[in-house]
């Protein structure tokens, strides 16, 4: 039977023999034994009876390239054997492994599979058996016609003789088919679509390709466009960047990323923001100005990078972390180094965190703190000795000065601290100061007590220093500018008697007047025009200022004045002030000298060479002195603390601390302002690389809190007694005012305008106790804008108020003050005003939080203004710190205004 008039050819023995067999064994008919194999495949048809649908290529009616008549063929044996030769044709295709079931099941329709089947994997439904998937995958076939097919009664033949092939198990990435366009329209089949349909359907098909061919293009082309951007913005950045420094090579960068970016749109890198913040701590008024014109950081941006970095007063672990890191790959040379101390002049004053809970501005030197008001910091600073860099590793809180014994502790924990980075620390450096001498005798004296103890030889030249196992000797230099600075001072008041060449010889400042008079009788042109008044007149010389005794005991006042001595218009004793000159002038040079040119006929003001001209000097004048032995990198540190803003002329120990935290993490330190006491040091800047710092500083875990400090148990605070009704009603009121202000920024933060906690601490009503509170009101439109506590509240706030108040003066200087304030109130008063559900459990803490830093920030200020002069104190006065406060003030002030 024909079905419609579809037949097949058989396969060509010529390319295809395997196969062709096949069909003749399955056949089994004595007609095709006997004849020539191309004659059956050129006249021989096979009817399309035989075949399924999954028999034909999708879209086609032409058969799969294996497949093979199974359908209405005789049910006699046959040879199929020869079908395991058709696993090596197929190496390369994937058959999924499905049990061979008993019966046939119906396969999925050649509407559902693509029309380039030829390039996919197909993997059958579990009914087919082996055999047929085997054969089904295999490609296409050739038409042919055949009559009198017989049926096959079963598949057993084939079942009996089928080869079990183990798949491949290769992931198969899933894609999700897109419906075509004849599924869209409820059709399965492109024959049943009428002509015209048809034509428009291949139409649209070459359309599809078209599209997706362009759509691949143009994704192609920006992906392209895209590197290329990117290739070329790096070969920009590059580019430019060699020829610029590295602080205009970020903020280039940054206006080019980030200006066409929206504000809450833009990120910054950390070098940026620390750009940023260096420029913003040089002039906060500049840096608005900047921010207006470029694209730059936020304040809070920078303010919270600042917060993230803890600075406390002592030596600072982390901080000495980042310093081991940096020191590893000097040299035993480059690790040398010198440790200098110095102190610099504060302004009392006191300053409450709330971020750490404590009061800024108490002696501290990082162990303990007292209640004395600190007026100086003292700053230890490392400084290399053959590498130029330069670090401050600890500060300290003091009242005056540091006692001798404390300094001296400080000292020898700094250079263990320091030689446990890696460092090597050869000698320390300070000024003349009665204390600094102190300090350093009794370490002297600890080393000759040790060496007495142990039977050794002692030695003056360095004291000894216990670091771990390693002892380390420690030379102890005075510096230099200072000490030219106490000859000076010296020979205001007292002439020198010298020897030199044999002679015995005399210096007297008188000299050096008359010389200054004499040469400001020339008006026009003079011979000292660098010489005034501050350099000579006694009451006007300004001490502190090393330039101002350099300036005078130089090379040119000598020679002009050894000049007119030698013509007799000055007294010929003036050659022994000029010799005198002259002798300090060539020291000066050997000790401060740092670059191997001779500039200005200077020759002693150069570095240190085995064959220099210094080592004759020094054997006829002092002991030798290196560079980089001197107070220059401190005393400039402390420059540029005092320049940051151009307002920190005299730093509060809080501005003292915030500007140390600015200078630890940019590389301002070897900025030199005009009027430094010393000059330019020309430092590489810090050792310590702020990247590292910051990231060092926000990787350590934070400290646990320090455990409470004993206090002295009070009791709770009693009613105040013998005031007038007027006094306490004004106080009453005062206080409601207060519990009013505490519920508006509660409001704020916390309860957003609840109405359940609001009920249960306002009250509907304003009663007497309420007139402050009203008149202080705007009331537009009759309208009550602020907070009328109810009696409850008002009773809790007076309560924290008089706890805190009772307390405060004897816990100021705690490091815990606000732990501890804490605890007092949670103790002492009943926190369960709030009963809402939602806000109820998070209102002690906020309350407790509020309440300490209004009471404390305004009990800091009264501090303030009593050390200022602007607040005096009551005859009945007990709080012992405003007591302290005044006394200092009427101490230091020169006209007070209270007495």
């Amino acid at each position: 039977m024909w079905l419609g008039n579809i037949s097949h050819r058989f396969p060509n023995p010529k390319t295809n023999m395997t196969n062709f067999k096949l069909w003749l064994s399955i056949l089994d008919t004595s007609e095709f034994k006997n004849m020539d194999p191309l004659t059956t495949y050129e006249k021989k048809r096979i009817c399309a009876s035989h075949f399924d649908d999954h028999d034909n290529s999708p879209g086609t009616k032409k058969l799969k390239y294996y497949a093979f008549p199974h359908l209405n063929v005789p049910s006699t044996p046959a040879t199929v054997m020869d079908v395991c030769d058709l696993e090596t044709t197929c190496s390369q295709q994937e058959i999924c492994e499905s049990p061979v079931p008993s019966t046939p099941v119906t396969v999925m329709d050649a509407c559902d599979m693509e029309t380039t089947c030829s390039q996919q994997e197909i993997c059958e439904s579990p009914g087919r058996s082996l055999f047929d998937r085997e054969l089904a995958e295999c490609g296409s076939s050739e038409e042919s016609e055949l009559e009198g097919i017989y049926k096959l009664d079963n598949d057993s033949i084939l079942q009996s003789n089928a080869v079990v092939v183990k798949p491949i198990k290769t992931p198969v990435k899933k894609r999700l088919k897109k419906p075509g366009v004849l599924c869209n329209i409820g059709l399965r089949k492109i024959s049943q679509l009428t002509p015209k349909c048809r034509s428009l359907y291949k139409g649209s098909v070459l359309l599809s390709k078209r599209l997706r061919w362009e759509q691949k293009k143009s994704s192609s082309f920006k992906n392209r466009l895209a590197a290329a951007e990117k290739y070329s913005d790096g070969v920009i950045n590059s580019k430019f960047a060699s020829r610029m420094t590295s602080a205009a090579a970020i903020f280039t960068n940054l206006q080019l990323r980030a200006t066409n970016t929206k504000a809450r749109g833009r990120r910054f890198s950390l070098d940026e923001k620390l750009l940023s913040l260096s420029l913003y701590k040089q002039s906060a008024k500049s840096y608005r100005t900047l921010a207006k014109l470029f694209t730059l950081p936020s304040r809070k941006t920078l303010t919270n990078l600042l917060s993230k970095i803890p600075v406390n007063p002592g030596i600072d672990q982390t901080l000495m972390k980042v310093l081991k890191n940096s020191v590893i790959k000097l040299t035993e040379k480059q690790k040398l180094c010198a440790i200098l101390f110095d102190e610099i002049s504060l302004e009392p004053n006191l300053t409450y965190d709330h971020n750490i809970g404590m009061i800024t501005g108490f002696e501290d030197n990082g162990i303990g703190r007292t209640q004395k008001f600190a007026d100086h910091s003292l700053v230890f600073m490392i400084r290399g000795v053959v590498k130029k860099y330069k670090q401050p590793i600890s500060y300290s809180f003091c009242k005056g000065t540091t006692s001798s014994h404390d300094l001296s502790n400080q000292l020898k924990n700094c250079i263990r601290a320091v030689h446990e980075t890696g460092l090597r620390v050869v000698a320390s450096v300070c000024d003349q100061g009665a204390t600094n001498k102190a300090a350093i005798n009794i370490i002297k004296n600890d080393t000759r007590s040790e060496a007495l103890r142990r039977h050794i030889e002692y030695k003056e030249e360095f004291y000894k220093v216990k670091c771990g196992e390693d002892i380390l000797n420690v030379v102890h230099l005075y510096d230099p500018p200072h000490l030219l600075k106490g000859v000076r001072n010296n020979l205001l008041n007292k002439n020198v008697i010298f020897t030199m060449d044999g002679k015995q010889m005399e210096a007297r400042w008188s000299d050096i007047i008359d010389l200054y008079e004499l040469d400001c009788q020339i008006e026009d042109v003079r011979m000292l025009p660098r010489l005034i008044a501050e350099h000579v007149i006694p009451h006007k010389i300004k001490k502190m200022k090393v330039k101002c005794a350099a300036q005078v005991l130089s090379e040119r006042v000598a020679s002009i004045m050894s000049f007119l001595a030698s013509k007799k218009i000055m007294n010929e004793n003036a050659k022994d002030t000029g010799k005198f000159c002259q002798f300090f002038d060539k020291l000066f040079d050997s000790v401060n000298g740092s670059y191997d040119k001779v500039v200005d006929g200077k020759i002693y003001r150069t570095g240190l060479k085995r064959y220099s001209r210094h080592h004759q000097l020094w054997e006829e004048s002092i002991k030798d002195f290196k560079r980089n032995f001197n107070q220059d990198s401190l005393e400039n540190f402390f420059g540029a603390l005092r320049a940051l803003g151009y307002r920190n002329t005299n730093p509060t120990c809080h501005l003292f601390t915030a500007s140390y935290r600015t200078l630890l993490l940019n590389n301002l330190m070897s900025s030199h302002s005009p009027g430094n006491n010393c000059e330019a040091d020309f430092g590489d800047g810090c050792l310590t690389s702020y990247k590292s710092l910051f990231q060092t500083f926000e990787d350590s875990t934070p400290d646990q809190c320090d455990e409470s400090e004993l206090r002295v148990s009070d009791g709770t605070p009693k009613p105040m007694t013998g005031l007038s009704s007027d006094v306490l009603s004004d106080l009453q009121q005062t206080h409601n005012y207060i519990a009013g202000f505490v519920i508006k920024k509660l409001n704020t933060v916390l309860f957003k305008n609840c109405t359940v906690c609001l009920h249960e601490i306002c009250s509907l009503t304003t009663t007497k106790g309420y007139e402050l509170t009203v008149s202080r009101d705007y009331k537009p439109h009759g309208k009550l804008l602020l907070k009328y506590p109810n009696q409850t509240f008002c009773s809790l706030v007076k309560s924290s108020i008089d706890i805190i108040a009772h307390f405060l003066p004897s816990i100021c200087h705690h490091k815990t003050l606000k732990n501890e304030l804490t605890i007092l109130l949670r103790e002492n008063i009943n926190i369960n005003a709030i009963k809402c559900p939602e806000h109820g459990e998070f209102f002690p803490k906020q309350f407790f939080d509020f309440i300490i830093k209004l009471m404390v920030h305004n009990w800091c200020t009264q501090i303030n203004r009593i050390l200022s002069g602007k607040l005096g104190i009551g005859k009945n006065e007990k709080d012992a710190i405003k007591i302290s406060a005044f006394q200092r003030y009427q101490t230091f002030c020169k006209k007070p205004k209270y007495k």
